[in-house]
């Protein structure tokens, strides 16, 4: 199966990081959700952990 590719909205992103911090499923099964590799959705939530001090969306 191909998987999705970018370049991706920042309202994706944001609802990807959204899916992740919100509930209790790990990145690997939102991203296999949305379609899209682990890494890079795992690299989304790190860069927003990141830039927001760890502090739930």
């Amino acid at each position: 199966m191909a998987r999705r590719k970018g370049p991706y909205s920042q309202a994706f992103k944001d609802e990807a990081v959204r899916m992740v911090l919100d509930g209790d499923r790990p990145v690997s099964h939102v991203a296999r959700e949305l379609d899209i590799h682990d890494t890079t959705l795992h690299n989304w939530v790190k860069a927003w952990r990141r830039e927001h001090g760890g502090v739930a969306p």
